[in-house]
């Protein structure tokens, strides 16, 4: 069988099986997500009542940040166990004996560590927010904002005190191109890739980030003189496109490195 074959009868069954073998697994998983995502946001209710009273500015800012933050780091520890399948010799053995593609159980990775999960963490923040509003007002008597929505709570984030910081789809962007990274360490590190995967991505942004202010320094003069300048608009689109190529490598590169799992594991 041609390792990019795709059946969805095949992909059907693959997905069955994952979902089958790590339901209790994301189950156990994603009750803990609730669990923390709750307590997280009952305690910045708490602090930030306490700190701004009724302050509705205050709350809906301290809403904003808890949700990007919970779900960037939710999402991204979901993607870190992409590979999941394959940690053990055990695992392996299991992927090798399936007749699915090596397409095909990429794709059902996928649907369970990226959509699945990042769909679980919208529901977990619904309820988070639910046990904000309710336990603001019959554990320490307080009157919260009403329930924030995951999308207003999100999209937010891109206009705090007033200033216009990032657009929405840049915004989310970022997450995918983070959950992508995230992904792309679990195929490089079979175990503890979440760990290892944001050791390397400081290494990463820092050597990134020394070298883009390098070149923006070594070309500032040039297009000064030159009177060369970029609008906010082709800026804008060049992250865009810059994410979208980075995504793009990172999973075309963790599938690749699925397939050579299994090659090797055939020899």
């Amino acid at each position: 069988m041609n390792s990019i074959d795709f059946c969805p009868r095949r992909f059907g069954a693959v997905l069955r099986r994952d979902l089958r073998m790590e339901l209790s697994t994301w189950l156990w998983r994603i009750l803990a997500m609730v669990a923390v995502m709750a307590a997280i946001n009952l305690f910045f209710a708490w602090v930030v009542y306490h700190a701004s009273g009724h302050s509705v500015s205050a709350q809906n800012i301290a809403i904003t940040y808890v949700c990007w933050m919970s779900t960037s780091i939710f999402t991204t520890l979901g993607a870190s166990h992409f590979m999941q399948g394959y940690a053990t010799p055990g695992e392996r053995l299991n992927q090798l004996m399936s007749p699915a593609s090596t397409l095909e159980k990429f794709a059902s990775r996928f649907v369970i560590s990226v959509v699945g999960v990042t769909v679980a963490v919208i529901i977990a923040w619904y309820i988070a927010e639910f046990v904000r509003v309710v336990g603001g007002e019959y554990i320490f008597d307080a009157g919260l904002v009403p329930v924030t929505g995951w999308w207003t709570a999100l999209c937010s984030f891109q206009e705090v005190d007033g200033a216009n910081l990032f657009p929405v789809d840049i915004l989310l962007m970022t997450l995918v191109t983070w959950q992508s990274f995230y992904v792309l360490g679990s195929a490089v590190w079979l175990k503890n890739a979440f760990l290892k995967t944001i050791a390397a991505c400081f290494v990463l942004e820092f050597v990134f980030g020394f070298a883009a202010g390098f070149v923006a320094e070594l070309f500032k003069e040039h297009l000064i003189i030159s009177g060369i300048t970029m609008s906010v608009s082709a800026i804008h689109t060049g992250i865009i496109v810059y994410m979208i190529i980075c995504t793009l490598f990172a999973y075309i590169t963790t599938y690749y490195r699925m397939r050579e799992e299994e090659i090797i594991q055939r020899m």
